[in-house]
């Protein structure tokens, strides 16, 4: 079987907050995107993650509330339980961007 995998994620939605940089070139934002009927609307908030000059030019031009196109991929990572109070591990998703939009 000559099978391939993708892992593409593609998300719409306003920022939670004005773009965190981060150590290593990295900026961090918080996405909301909404989904159901308008008189029931779940939100669902997705930490994005954008690299080099796509991650300069979303720091230096988004802010809260804009709306943005992302496509990406989905990331897993763990805490380090030896530094969480109750030692633990966490898994947590996060969207590495590959594209991000500037919509509204």
């Amino acid at each position: 079987m000559n099978a391939t995998s993708n892992n593409t994620i593609i998300l719409v939605g306003h920022l939670g907050g004005d773009p965190a940089p981060k150590a290593g070139g990295c900026v961090e934002m918080r996405l909301c995107t909404t989904r159901g009927r308008k008189d029931a609307q779940i939100r669902e908030w997705h930490t994005v993650k954008a690299f080099g000059e796509l991650g300069s030019l979303c720091a230096k031009f988004l802010k809260k509330g804009r709306q943005i196109g992302v496509v990406g991929r989905l990331q897993y990572f763990e805490t380090d339980p030896t530094r969480t109070q109750d030692g633990t591990k966490s898994v947590y998703a996060e969207i590495v961007a590959d594209q991000i939009d500037f919509l509204g």
